[in-house]
């Protein structure tokens, strides 16, 4: 019976007090606008924004670039120094348009038996022939000749071709 008693008398309490913090929280949230209202209008001043200035000094190193301090893009012309102006860059000639190599083809070469002429099977553009080092077939000059490929060049410039099938 005597905990019946206290537990009367604690439940009240404990509803008073949580009803308390509750309302406080709910009026922190709602906010004070009734506060600024009830004053009188000698008392409320205006609310002048001064702008703020300032130049922004940036001579430490960069951390990602590693390099030491540069200047800094944004130079203030009442200081003295002259505002960086922009500048156009000239976008590079394109490469004049090459012309493209016709097919070529290797299908082996053929040397006889201690002798250091080879004879390269070369297929070009579907025509195949024999051509032998230094020669020029249809624009295509036979540079190096090897067991699995040729080296040849059309128009200065050079390429090699691998042997047809490996």
């Amino acid at each position: 019976m005597k905990n019946k008693k206290l537990l009367y008398l604690l439940l009240p309490l404990m509803v008073v007090v949580w009803g308390a913090v509750f309302y406080r929280v709910f009026k922190g949230i709602g906010g004070d606008d009734d506060y600024f209202d009830a004053l009188p209008a000698a008392v409320k001043m205006p609310v002048l924004a001064k702008q703020d200035s300032f130049d922004l000094i940036a001579d430490y190193k960069d951390p990602f670039l590693g390099k030491g301090p540069g200047r800094s893009r944004n130079t203030n012309p009442a200081i003295g120094e002259k505002p960086l102006t922009p500048t156009v860059r000239q976008l590079p000639k394109p490469p004049p348009p090459t012309l493209p190599w016709p097919a070529i083809g290797y299908g082996g070469f053929v040397n006889k038996s201690g002798g250091k002429n080879k004879l390269a099977v070369v297929t070009i553009d579907g025509q195949t022939s024999w051509g032998k080092l230094g020669e020029e077939i249809q624009g295509v000059t036979i540079q190096e000749i090897w067991k699995d490929s040729v080296q040849v060049s059309y128009r200065k410039e050079v390429k090699t071709v691998l042997l047809n099938g490996g």
